[in-house]
């Protein structure tokens, strides 16, 4: 106590030592220790108030009108009190650039952008999302023009095969499915209606289409249902598209089988001259085995298989199945007539008056019997020995059909009554008679016979 500036005794007045004591002693100590102190904390923290700063371009972030995020940048880069900031934050060295963190905005237009990507066109995007898809000439078709793609929407279900009975008027055609009991009624103006039930003509529509304009054309053809119409082929390679809002339009059917003409054994043997390649169907197959579709996947693809003879053409002879393609439905038996003559012969299917006119060069077409028991025929000059004119259905389409007569020259015997089996495909059609010959008729009107093998085994 007695190095204390007050006198004993404890009186309440001031030493005059005690104002020197602070002068000279305690007041330089404490402002250096505050002093001191604030070098510490400006050093530690960076605070920008006094001496030891940190230099301002590496504390202030670089800010610019382009950047969305600088605000955000400087403030993460603006310390915090009592917070060590030893090294720059990293946002400082990438604030003058746009930032790479994704954000909620482009992440959508990410998104967007991948899911803008649209098809070339609306027929590509249904056939695309069809279940069934069309083949062949409607395939082609239906790929190649849009507008019918658009109209008709998708198939309701595979072509098939279909007995057709085509009639030409002055104001357009009918085109009667005699198996359905329909009758489609095509105007030349575009529109069309259908009839069910009898073939006979409602008076509207004999009246629209005006009088006829040739005879009955019985025909195979083919038929494909759409959710807004349908497509009809017919043997004279014509495709009708008729639309579900009454409108229909005609098209050529230019497909062309890729099975027609083999296919090179070896990459030597593609180089074909221009007249090898118009000679392809004359041009004897190669030794080797050529390349095709196997016919048991094409036959195990198809829902109605073929039976006895005519699996056995169908499976075994090379690019039946694939060019008939599957079966509209089984084979049907029936009562048939049959001629020969000098080229070719004359066959009837009795159940639809359909006589088969087939040439010996393959050739072959499709008449409907319209004799009458009776009717008188035309004289046709005295035939050579041993040969005949034909009579009944067979004598008038002889006679009144443009080159049957030519093509197939005179009768070379008497009719003979046999059994028949047909059954429709949707390339073509197949053809039994009980003289145990198989034809084969393609839809592009050409054809092959080959002898009937099946063997019944319960026969024996």
């Amino acid at each position: 106590m007695n190095n204390l500036p007050f006198k004993s005794g404890g009186g309440s007045r001031r030493d005059p030592s005690w104002t020197s004591y602070l002068s000279g002693g305690l007041i330089p100590s404490i402002i250096t220790a505050v002093l001191a102190l604030i070098l510490v904390v400006t050093y530690a923290f960076g605070h920008p108030f006094g001496f030891g700063a940190r230099p301002a371009a590496t504390a202030t972030p670089i800010l610019t009108a382009a950047s969305p995020t600088s605000a955000a940048v400087a403030l993460a880069n603006t310390p915090t009190a009592g917070a060590p900031t030893a090294e720059p934050s990293p946002l400082v060295t990438t604030a003058a650039a746009p930032t790479q963190i994704p954000t909620a905005t482009s992440t959508m237009v990410a998104a967007a952008a991948s899911a803008t990507v649209a098809p070339s066109s609306p027929a590509a995007t249904s056939a695309a999302a069809c279940e069934v898809q069309p083949v062949r000439g409607f395939g082609l078709l239906y790929t190649t023009v849009p507008q019918v793609a658009t109209n008709l929407g998708c198939a309701a279900g595979p072509e098939a095969g279909i007995s057709l009975s085509v009639q030409a008027y002055a104001n357009g055609r009918t085109i009667v499915a005699p198996d359905q009991k329909v009758t489609y009624v095509l105007q030349s103006n575009g529109t069309w209606t259908k009839q069910t039930g009898s073939p006979a003509l409602s008076s509207a529509a004999a009246a629209a289409l005006g009088a006829p304009a040739g005879s009955v054309q019985n025909v195979g053809g083919a038929v494909e249902n759409f959710q807004h119409g349908l497509l009809l082929w017919t043997p004279d390679r014509v495709i009708y598209a008729l639309f579900a809002d009454g409108t229909w339009s005609q098209h050529d059917d230019t497909f062309v089988d890729a099975t027609a003409t083999p296919a090179p054994a070896s990459p030597t043997a593609q180089v074909a001259t221009a007249a090898t390649a118009a000679s392809a169907s004359a041009t004897p197959l190669p030794s080797g085995p050529t390349p095709a579709p196997s016919p048991a996947s094409v036959v195990a693809s198809c829902p109605v298989q073929p039976v006895r003879g005519f699996a056995l053409i169908y499976t075994n002879q090379t690019g039946v199945a694939t060019r008939l393609g599957c079966a509209s439905g089984h084979e049907i038996g029936f009562s048939a007539p049959l001629q020969t003559f000098e080229r070719g012969l004359m066959v009837e299917r009795l159940d639809t008056r359909q006589i088969f006119v087939i040439q010996s060069n393959g050739s072959w077409s499709i008449y409907g019997d319209s004799y009458s028991n009776g009717q008188v025929l035309s004289a046709v000059g005295t035939p050579p020995a041993n040969l005949s004119a034909p009579t009944g259905g067979f004598g008038l389409v002889w006679r009144q059909q443009s080159g049957v007569r030519q093509n197939l020259g005179w009768a070379t015997g008497p009719v003979q009554n046999l059994s028949g089996a047909w059954q429709g495909f949707a390339g073509g059609q197949m053809l039994w008679t009980s003289e145990k010959k198989i034809y084969v008729l393609y839809a592009d009107k050409t054809g092959a016979n080959y002898p009937d093998q099946f063997v019944d085994p319960s026969s024996g």
